[in-house]
């Protein structure tokens, strides 16, 4: 969760626009996934295939 936070907080800073995500499946978790929604981010991200 530390790296999405710092990633979202790098973005604030440089005041990026129409950012899209691709992460793999190290990034999957349910705090990451609702920090990302909460942020309006659009993303990508890989899920282990036994879910």
């Amino acid at each position: 969760m530390s790296t999405i936070q710092k990633l979202m907080a790098d973005m604030d800073f440089f005041a990026y626009k129409k950012i899209k995500l691709v992460m793999d499946r190290g990034f999957y978790s349910e705090a990451n996934i609702n920090a990302l929604y909460r942020h309006h981010l659009k993303f990508l991200i890989g899920i282990n295939a036994t879910l």
